[in-house]
C-alpha cells in the first residue's frame, strides 16, 4: 500500500521507464470505463465532475469512450478552464465527441440543473481532486461534493475519492462518499485504513502494465499488508508440552468487568498457549473456574501467590476489565513493578488510560493496542487528529512508549519502535520483505465494532508473543522477542479479523459478537497452522 506522495513518484519512475503521461491517462481512463460498464453495464447517462489537474483528464478519457458507446454525457467542470497537457488533450477529445459541459464553482450556490443533472444520472465519475490533496477543498468545490453526496446516484471515485487527503487517512474538509473508486498505479493506504476505507466503498485497482522494476525502488518502500493470506500461526511440534507452549497471565476483571478476563483468557487457550493464568477480584474466582476449569486463577488479594504467578509468566496480559479505580490502579502499577524481563506485555483497555497518566517507558517487549480514543489520550490529542494520520499516529506511539503499537480501527496499522529490529525477527514471522516498521492489516468487518472483540484480541497476543518468547526450546531474550513482536502482532491482528470475518458469514455483521470470534478460531488457525521452530533454531539465536 503506498501513500500519495509514493504514488507521484512512482508515476515519475514510470515516465522514467519511457512511459509518457498521455498514454498513461489514456491507459487508466479506458480500463476505468470498462470497470464501470461491469459495474453498470445498463448505464444510459453519465456525468463527469471534472477538477483541473490530470485526475481530470482520467475523467475526460472516460466521458469521451462513454459518449462514443452512445451515453448521454454531460460534465460538470470546476472553473470552466482549459486544462493543459495530457488532460487538456483529452478535454478537448470529449468536446469533440459531443459531451456537453457545465461550468461550476464561481460561487457555491449550485444551480438547481446541476443537481437535476446529478439526480438522473446512471453513473457520477468523481474526477475532482485526486491524490495531490492536503487541505481541505475549496468553498466551491466542496458544495459540488456536497451536492454529489446528496444525489441517490451510483459514485464512481477515480484514484481516491475527492476530498480524502492520500497522504495520510483522513478528510480535511468536504468529501466524496463512492460506491466505487477505481484506484491508479498502485494500492493506496489512504482507501484502506480509517475514514477513507468508509469513504472509498468498493475499491478495484486498475493496472496500468507499469514494469515491475518501478515497484522495486527502495526510495519507494510503501507499507506492506498483512491479510488472511499471508499470516500465519506456530504449529504444535510433536516433543512439546505445556511449558514449552509458554505461559498467558490476564490481569484485570474489576466488579462487573469480569467477562473481559475471562474471553481473554479463552482466546489464549484457544490459541494454543500452554498454561493461561487470571488474576482478578477473589468474587469472580469460581465463575470463572466454572465456566473455564482450564484456567488458573488467583485472587488479586493474595499478592505473593500472584508474585508467584507473575515470577513464570512468559507473556502478560494486562488491562481487560482492569477499571480506573483504586484496585485497578494499584493492581497496574504492581503489575509493572512485578514483570520480569524476559516476560512480553500486551496493555490493553484500561491499561492504556493508565499508561497515559503515567507516561512510563515501557522496557522490554511491550504491545499497545489502542483504539482512537485511548490513542489519543496517550498522545495528547484528538480522536479527530489521530484518525486524520493514523499512520503517523501509530509510528508516534511506537516511538513515545518504546512499545509494538497496534492502532486498532478500519485498516488496523501496526508499528514497530524500532525500524531497524533485529534480523532474525524474519525468521520468525516469515516477513522478508523491507519494511520501515509499519504494516497494515487487511481483515475484518464492521460488526467488530462491539464490546470484548479487543479482549479477544489481547488474550490472542498474549498466546502468541508467549510462544515466540518459548520459542526455539527455551526462553529467548527480550531483545529477539522485541525484534520478533511488530510482525507477529500484525499476523495475530490479520487472524483476528479473519475470525470475525468467518463468524460474520455465519450469523452475519449485525449480530457478531467476541463470543462468536472465539468459536470461530479452530477453523482459522487450523488451516494456517506453520512449522516455525526448526527455522528459529537453525538462526543460532
Amino acid at each position: 500500500m503506498y501513500l500519495g506522495r509514493e504514488c507521484a513518484a512512482l508515476d515519475a519512475a514510470a515516465a522514467d521507464a519511457g512511459l509518457d503521461s498521455l498514454e498513461l491517462m489514456t491507459r487508466a481512463g479506458e480500463r476505468a470505463f470498462d470497470a464501470i460498464l461491469q459495474r453498470v453495464p445498463d448505464a444510459r447517462r453519465l456525468v463527469l465532475c471534472a477538477g483541473t489537474g490530470n485526475n481530470a483528464g482520467d475523467g475526460y478519457v472516460i466521458a469521451t469512450r462513454a459518449r462514443q458507446q452512445g451515453l448521454a454525457v454531460q460534465v460538470l467542470q470546476i472553473d470552466d478552464r482549459t486544462l493543459a497537457g495530457a488532460a487538456g488533450y483529452w478535454q478537448q477529445a470529449a468536446t469533440e465527441a459531443g459531451c456537453t459541459r457545465v461550468a461550476v464553482g464561481a460561487t457555491t450556490a449550485i444551480d438547481p440543473a446541476v443537481a437535476d443533472a446529478l439526480a438522473a444520472a446512471d453513473v457520477i465519475v468523481d474526477a475532482l481532486l485526486g491524490i495531490g490533496l492536503t487541505t481541505a477543498p475549496r468553498p466551491a468545490t466542496a458544495a459540488l461534493i456536497d451536492a454529489v453526496n446528496a444525489a441517490e446516484t451510483f459514485v464512481v471515485a477515480l484514484d481516491v475519492p475527492s476530498g480524502l487527503n492520500a497522504d495520510a487517512t483522513g478528510a480535511p474538509g468536504a468529501a466524496i462518499r463512492a460506491d466505487l473508486t477505481l484506484s491508479f498505479l498502485a494500492p493506496k493506504l489512504a482507501l484502506m485504513s480509517g475514514v477513507g476505507a468508509a469513504l472509498a466503498g468498493e475499491c478495484q485497482d486498475i493496472e496500468l502494465g507499469l514494469p515491475s522494476a518501478v515497484f522495486n525502488d527502495p526510495k519507494i518502500p510503501g507499507v506492506p499488508v498483512v491479510d488472511s493470506q499471508t499470516a500465519r500461526w506456530p504449529a504444535p511440534q510433536r516433543d512439546d508440552y505445556k511449558h514449552r507452549r509458554g505461559h498467558v497471565v490476564v490481569v484485570g476483571g474489576d466488579h462487573g468487568m469480569r467477562g473481559a478476563v475471562l474471553l481473554s483468557a479463552e482466546a489464549a487457550l484457544r490459541c494454543g498457549a500452554g498454561l493461561v493464568s487470571v488474576v482478578t477480584r477473589g468474587a469472580g474466582v469460581p465463575g470463572i473456574l466454572a465456566r473455564r476449569p482450564e484456567l488458573m486463577v488467583r485472587d488479586a488479594a493474595d499478592w505473593p501467590a500472584v508474585l508467584d504467578l507473575l515470577a513464570k509468566a512468559d507473556a502478560l496480559v494486562l488491562g481487560p476489565g482492569l477499571g480506573t479505580g483504586a484496585w485497578g490502579r494499584e493492581l497496574f502499577a504492581a503489575t509493572l513493578a512485578a514483570r520480569q524481563p524476559h516476560a512480553a506485555l500486551v496493555l490493553d483497555a484500561d491499561a492504556l488510560t493508565l499508561l497515559a497518566e503515567t507516561g512510563a517507558w515501557l522496557a522490554g517487549p511491550a504491545v499497545l493496542t489502542p483504539h482512537g480514543a485511548e490513542a489519543a489520550r496517550l498522545l495528547g490529542g484528538s480522536i479527530a487528529e489521530i484518525e486524520a494520520d493514523r499512520l503517523t499516529s501509530v509510528r508516534t506511539l511506537a516511538r513515545r512508549y518504546g512499545a509494538t503499537a497496534l492502532l486498532k480501527g478500519p485498516g488496523t496499522l501496526v508499528a514497530d519502535a524500532d525500524a531497524d529490529a533485529d534480523a532474525d525477527a524474519d525468521a520468525d514471522a516469515d516477513a522478508d520483505a523491507e519494511t520501515d516498521g509499519t504494516w497494515l492489516v487487511v481483515a475484518g468487518n464492521p460488526g467488530m465494532a462491539t464490546a470484548g472483540m479487543g479482549d479477544v484480541l489481547a488474550g490472542m497476543l498474549g498466546a502468541r508473543l508467549a510462544l515466540t518468547v518459548r520459542s526455539g526450546g527455551g526462553v529467548r531474550s527480550a531483545e529477539h522477542v522485541r525484534a520478533a513482536s511488530a510482525v507477529v502482532v500484525a499476523e495475530v491482528a490479520a487472524l483476528h479479523g479473519t475470525a470475525g470475518d468467518t463468524a460474520a458469514a455465519a450469523v452475519g455483521e449485525l449480530s457478531l459478537t467476541a463470543g462468536d470470534l472465539l468459536a470461530a478460531l479452530p477453523a482459522v488457525l487450523g488451516p494456517r497452522l506453520r512449522p516455525i521452530r526448526a527455522s528459529i533454531q537453525a538462526t543460532g539465536a
